[in-house]
C-alpha cells in the first residue's frame, strides 16, 4: 500500500510539473506525442516453491505517451500503456494423485501509467534514448488455462480448464488488482521520428492478494519488451 501510495505521489507531480513547465513555455521546443507498439516476455516470480520449471510468457505491449522536453538533452514522459503479464509452470503434484501432472499458463492483463525522467542525447542523425520511472499498473483481465495429464492408468487421461482470474485481497482471489515498479528504457530516436526501444520493468509490488499471505509469500511481476514507436 505503502508503495502505491508514493508511486502515485510521483505520477502525481510528475504531470502537475510536466504540464506547468508546457504552459511556461520553458523551451521553443512544444509537447509532442507518441505511440509505441512492441512484444517480449514476462514473468511473474514466487519466493516459494509452488510450481515447478516456471518459464516466461509472450507478451504484447502497446502505449501511448506525451513528451515535454525540460532541457535540450532532458524530457518528461507521461504515458499509457495496455500490457500483459504471466508465466507457464507446472503445478506440484498432488498428495491424493501424484501421478497426476498439471501444465498452466496464465496472463494478467493491466493498463499501466508511466512516468519517465528520458534523456536525448545525440549520436548521428539521430538521438540515442535513455530512461526510467515509476509505473502504476491497474488489472483489466486475466486467465489461467489448465491441462492435466494423468499417467496413472494405462491409458492417459486429459483434462483442460480455463477461467478467468479473480482480483483483490480475500482468499477467494488470485492476485491484488494493482502493481506497482519502475521501468528502465534504452533506445534510438531518428530524426524523422521513429523509435526504437527496449523496455524492462520491474515490479516492487508483491501482487498476492493479501489474505493469501501466510508465511511471507510473495509473487512479483517482471518483463521485457522490444518496442517500434513513432514520436510526432
Amino acid at each position: 500500500m505503502k508503495n502505491t501510495v508514493l508511486i502515485i505521489i510521483i505520477s502525481l507531480f510528475s504531470i502537475n510539473a510536466l504540464a506547468q513547465i508546457d504552459a511556461s513555455g520553458g523551451l521553443d521546443e512544444k509537447l509532442s506525442f507518441g505511440l509505441k507498439l512492441g512484444v517480449g516476455s514476462s514473468i511473474i516470480s514466487f519466493n516459494d516453491a509452488r510450481y515447478d520449471q516456471i518459464s516466461s510468457n509472450g507478451l504484447g505491449h502497446f502505449s501511448a505517451f506525451l513528451n515535454k522536453p525540460i532541457t535540450n538533452k532532458f524530457a518528461l514522459q507521461a504515458g499509457l500503456s495496455y500490457t500483459d503479464r504471466g508465466f507457464s509452470a507446472l503445478e506440484q503434484p498432488s498428495a491424493t494423485n501424484p501421478f497426476a501432472q498439471t501444465m498452466l499458463d496464465l496472463r494478467l492483463f493491466y493498463l499501466e501509467i508511466p512516468i519517465n525522467g528520458v534523456f536525448k542525447l545525440p549520436l548521428g542523425k539521430g538521438k540515442v534514448v535513455l530512461g526510467g520511472g515509476p509505473y502504476i499498473g491497474y488489472a483489466l483481465d486475466g486467465s489461467v488455462e489448465k491441462l492435466t495429464t494423468d499417467f496413472s492408468s494405462s491409458s492417459f487421461i486429459y483434462k483442460e480448464e480455463e477461467r478467468k482470474l479473480a482480483y483483490g485481497n480475500k482468499t477467494t482471489d488470485d492476485f491484488k488488482k494493482t502493481d506497482v515498479g519502475f521501468n528502465f528504457l534504452a533506445g534510438y530516436q531518428f530524426r524523422k521520428g521513429w523509435l526504437l526501444n527496449i523496455n524492462y520493468a520491474q515490479g516492487i509490488q508483491n501482487i498476492l492478494p493479501k489474505e493469501l499471505i501466510t508465511n511471507d509469500e510473495k509473487a512479483i511481476n517482471t518483463a521485457l519488451h522490444f518496442c517500434v514507436g513513432y514520436e510526432f
